[in-house]
């Protein structure tokens, strides 16, 4: 698990929405999902877990034959 804080140096009453790109065979989870923050300078923190996903045996393998 990561955390992390951020702090508001954009428009105040601003929102953002987490999107996750996750490589192959990795699952991530953050949270919260959403930031809102109500003026300048506010600090919010969010957390992120990453866990392996089990792949099948020929996952990404490719034959040299």
């Amino acid at each position: 698990m990561v955390q992390r804080v951020l702090t508001n140096v954009g428009t105040p009453s601003s929102t953002y929405t987490v999107q996750v790109k996750s490589p192959k065979g990795v699952a991530v989870k953050v949270v919260p999902e959403k930031l809102t923050f109500l003026k300048l300078n506010d600090r919010k923190s969010f957390r992120v877990w990453f866990e392996m996903r089990k792949q099948e045996a020929n996952d990404g393998v490719v034959d040299a034959d």
